[in-house]
């Protein structure tokens, strides 16, 4: 251990000095992304600032930013956020995943909105050694300025969205997001909590406190009226923290990615396409006469997989089988991973 922290070190003053690393911004705005014109052929994107008195303040939006917001949100009565990886960029706003908002918009009649909060710079070696950074430094950044901003929504009176029309959602360290929101919210509102926080393989590298309030803290049973957690991968949390803890085949490897060079990142990666199959080709999986994906549990009870209406008073461990929907041999994982256009 303590020759692997060495060379650890000396890898990272290495790639200091070489010109490779730059600083990290943990102020940097937050991208939001969304749809909710039935008419749009892109998204519509809109640059949240970071401002440090935000909360102290109730912070309100700036001039010309309310304008903006409502071209975001139209006259929807409802919004679902999606909070990517830590890592993760929209490089096209009308590619697939305009696609599968623009779809999941038609399915639900919400605003449907993908947030980007990355700020890793530098070479692709040295992001590694962001991480921790990020869930010290920008995390309570993200968090803040998100459920601030959505607090403001909620209360303004320009707006049709209440907290019971918000849902939350998202993938790797998105899935913690969500649920960290989702807990600032029931502080905000006093007790008062968003309808869902869905979490798609939420990490468990860097989390270490599953059961009490930690830094940082895990998404978890509490932070909305139903949460549930789809594990699909080892680099995902392995205790269940939810209402409904989803294991995705087993919840450790996935079908299909045994074909990837690397089967842990691609099957942690299936939490991600697993949500696009679930809105845009629920056919690929098991699926209720209402054509909603569903989850089982040991004793045969069934329930759907539905953003915006969750099933409510449901608990315990669910599982979910697929066929070899993951991973691929013909386009490679990180090719796939690493496309321009989503």
């Amino acid at each position: 251990m303590v020759w692997f922290k060495a060379i650890v070190s000396l890898l990272f003053i290495a790639i200091k000095f070489s010109g490779l690393m730059a600083e990290p911004n943990f102020q940097s705005e937050i991208l939001f992304s969304c749809i909710s014109d039935d008419d749009a052929e892109e998204l519509t994107t809109f640059q949240l600032k970071y401002d440090p008195d935000m909360s102290i303040n109730k912070y309100k939006f700036h001039e010309g930013e309310l304008d903006k917001l409502k071209e975001l949100f139209g006259s929807r009565d409802s919004v679902i956020f999606f909070f990517l990886g830590h890592e993760d960029k929209l490089y096209s706003y009308h590619g697939k995943s305009f696609m599968v908002a623009k779809s999941l918009m038609y399915q639900t009649d919400a605003a449907v909105c993908t947030v980007s909060y990355a700020f890793l710079t530098g070479h692709d070696l040295y992001k590694y050694f962001q991480y921790f950074g990020t869930l010290e430094h920008r995390l309570p950044k993200v968090v803040d300025m998100v459920s601030t901003m959505i607090s403001n929504i909620v209360d303004s009176k320009h707006f049709n969205i209440k907290l019971s029309t918000v849902y939350l959602t998202g993938f790797c360290l998105g899935g913690h997001i969500a649920g960290q929101v989702g807990h600032a919210l029931k502080e905000i509102y006093n007790g008062q909590m968003v309808p869902a926080v869905w979490a798609f393989d939420p990490p468990k590298i860097g989390f270490k406190y599953p059961e009490k309030e930690g830094k940082p803290r895990r998404v978890q049973k509490g932070d909305a009226k139903f949460v549930a957690v789809f594990h699909t991968s080892k680099l995902g949390v392995t205790k269940c923290l939810a209402d409904v803890d989803i294991l995705v085949n087993g919840g450790e490897s996935q079908p299909g990615c045994q074909f990837e060079a690397n089967n842990m990142v691609c099957s942690h990666f299936a939490g991600f396409i697993l949500r696009e199959l679930i809105i845009t080709n629920p056919s690929s999986l098991t699926t209720n006469r209402d054509g909603l994906p569903t989850v089982n549990r040991s004793d045969n009870d069934i329930i759907a997989i539905d953003f915006i209406n969750p099933p409510y008073g449901k608990s315990g461990i669910y599982h979910m089988n697929t066929d070899m929907v993951f991973g691929t041999k013909k386009k490679g994982f990180f090719e796939r991973l690493f496309q321009k256009d989503e």
